[in-house]
């Protein structure tokens, strides 16, 4: 099977799908260095496809976690010739993987190295969108779900000031982002509903008054149950991307 996929992966026609069906197969039957090679390979010839950057981030959260995900994307990034005139979408997948590592340290309870990811991520949104205006909307939804990251990071630490700054850039950002859920399974709003409790217990009245305004001025469609909450199905999935 080795041999046969080899040769579909020869062909000039081969699609995504062959090289991500060999990929699959090696690490199934345990031949994890092949299929690494199997995926460089796939990714040098379809390096926008996101299903390929999906089988690396889960590769390479396997094999160092959250930091060997940074540090790979951050030196594919320092590989290219020239940023300026780089045509791939390296720096959208590499912002995703800020936020999927971020997401990673906050499972450990690491605000610090959560809060930096989340930071880097921006950039790299920022980056894209400068480079392809066409994907400015959904270079937005990602940076507003960063600052919600940062602002759930701020209030878990107590930084109730700096998370209501955070929260209150999300909402500018993109406001259409607000029922949106992360990797988490969080959404900007239940970040928000959870920060005005605070801010009313910590009688910051200023903030809360902020927040609260902010929230008025959504659209009502975004304040209603998900489904997944409406019928008790447990949290909505991840947020979708690429």
């Amino acid at each position: 099977m080795n041999a046969a996929y080899g040769v579909l992966a020869a062909s000039p026609r081969t699609d995504e799908d062959a090289l991500l069906e060999h990929y699959d197969f090696l690490r199934w039957i345990g031949a994890s260095e092949r299929a690494g090679e199997v995926l460089e390979l796939a990714l040098a010839r379809f390096p926008d496809a996101p299903r390929l950057h999906e089988r690396l981030r889960g590769r390479l959260l396997w094999q160092g976690g959250p930091e060997e995900l940074e540090r790979v994307y951050a030196e594919r990034l320092a590989r290219r010739a020239d940023p300026a005139t780089d045509a791939s979408q390296l720096a959208w997948f590499a912002g995703y993987a800020e936020l999927v590592a971020a997401e990673h340290y906050r499972r450990r309870s690491r605000f610090e190295p959560a809060l930096d990811a989340y930071e880097r991520g921006l950039a790299r949104f920022a980056e894209h969108a400068a480079r392809f205006p066409e994907s400015r909307d959904d270079d937005l939804h990602y940076q507003a779900l960063a600052h919600a990251g940062r602002a759930r990071v701020r209030m878990e630490r107590g930084e109730l000031a700096d998370a209501t700054r955070e929260l209150l850039r999300a909402l500018e950002l993109r406001a259409d982002s607000a029922a949106s859920p992360d990797g988490l399974g969080i959404t900007p709003l239940a970040t928000a509903t959870m920060l005005q409790a605070k801010l009313n217990e910590a009688g910051d009245a200023e903030r809360a008054a902020a927040q609260h305004g902010a929230l008025d001025a959504l659209d009502p469609r975004l304040l209603e149950p998900l489904p997944s909450e409406r019928f008790g199905r447990g949290r909505r999935g991840p947020r979708g991307g690429r």
